[in-house]
């Protein structure tokens, strides 16, 4: 009878947190959501912090599921770097809104630094993907997985700043979308592709004839 009750608050909980943020929800919204008295919502869970805490946890669980299925498919490696790009920018959680995101990192701290442990993870399995494909072929074997990492993630986490979520018209998918397609595939035509580094050495040339 315990576990259904709790997976109840948790769900009320959790789909309150999404739409309004943590600061914005109540005790007595997620009760009168999980259909119950605030009294034995108080007899689970001691406080509104520790819902939140095992709502992020138990999230956490699951993530850490989905990715080692990411990790484990069939796919090739490009389509699993989709995958795990697509995984990251839904962290914590898929569906969260930028006004519960922000409240996360700004009211539950160490919940947030729990985030980041998992992304830590995930950034570790993308270099991995990445190691992947280039002994398949299919991503260039010069490529500096490290630094294809930094840029991937740095893109990923500075759309994560609240200054960029409360300007931005854009869903995290478009926005996720929108990088991979330019860190995979650049921003240059294919033949701006081609005549860019014909320039840039006539320029340095030049430059260097300056000297």
């Amino acid at each position: 009878m315990g576990e259904p009750l709790k997976e109840k608050i948790l769900a009320s909980a959790r789909g309150l947190f999404l739409a309004r943020g943590y600061r914005a929800t109540t005790m007595d919204e997620i009760a009168r959501q999980a259909g119950m008295s605030k009294r034995t919502l108080y007899e689970t869970f001691p406080s509104k912090h520790a819902v939140a805490t095992e709502v992020v946890e138990s999230e956490l669980k699951v993530f850490s599921s989905r990715m080692r299925l990411i990790i484990k498919s069939t796919k090739e490696p490009l389509d699993k770097l989709l995958n795990l790009s697509r995984f990251f920018t839904q962290l914590p959680y898929p569906g969260i809104t930028p006004v519960a995101l922000i409240d996360l990192q700004r009211e539950l701290p160490e919940l947030w630094e729990r985030v980041e442990q998992v992304e830590e993870k995930v950034l570790s399995e993308m270099s991995q993907v990445i190691d992947e494909g280039k002994q398949m072929g299919v991503f260039r074997s010069e490529a500096d997985t490290a630094v294809t990492i930094a840029a991937l993630t740095g893109a990923l986490e500075s759309t994560m700043s609240a200054d960029f979520l409360l300007n931005t018209s854009l869903s995290l998918e478009d926005v996720y979308a929108s990088i991979f397609e330019l860190i995979t595939r650049g921003i240059c035509r294919d033949n701006g592709a081609k005549a860019a580094p014909a320039e840039a050495k006539a320029g340095k040339g030049s430059h260097g004839g300056a000297r």
